[in-house]
């Protein structure tokens, strides 16, 4: 496992298993396909802007073999983060702005919240891994609400 914090917390919960602390902004400190499966868990949105975005994408493309990657998606009419509803909707200097104002204050900041939709999700990726990656969607109350992004094995280098 992997990620910002300490790995204190973790070990209490888990002490058999490796953790490794990550840099934020850094690159994977693992060799290229590491792994069977590169697994991330709605922190895309959470890197920064569309290139931080993409840098993180491609670090996960690099470090396994496969990858699993879950998103919010943009367009759900609830902010998961927040709790409130169609905000996000508006042009994002607005929704910060208004984020702001309600005292969401780190959501506002595209390196704490930058959400994706399925286009910016796929502008991320460079054709040759777009020929081996599929965009789905988790429904909640039938509304598109998580983007889940699989990509199939690497070819052997």
């Amino acid at each position: 496992a992997a990620g910002l914090e300490p790995s204190d917390a973790f070990h209490k919960i888990f002490p058999r298993c490796e953790y490794v602390q990550l840099k934020r902004g850094e690159p994977l400190p693992f060799a290229d396909q590491s792994f069977d499966l590169a697994f991330s868990n709605a922190v895309l949105e959470h890197v920064g802007s569309r290139a931080r975005q993409q840098a993180f994408l491609l670090e996960l493309v690099r470090v396994g073999k496969r990858a699993f990657i879950t998103t919010p998606n943009r367009w759900h009419p609830i902010e998961f983060h927040t709790a409130t509803a169609l905000i996000h909707y508006l042009p994002t200097t607005t929704y910060r702005r208004i984020y702001r104002a309600l005292g969401f204050d780190f959501f506002s900041k595209e390196e704490n919240l930058n959400l994706l939709d399925d286009s910016a999700l796929w502008s991320l990726l460079p054709a040759d891994v777009r020929s081996r990656t599929e965009i789905d969607a988790h429904r909640f109350l039938g509304i598109r609400s998580n983007l889940l992004l699989t990509l199939r094995d690497a070819p052997q280098r």
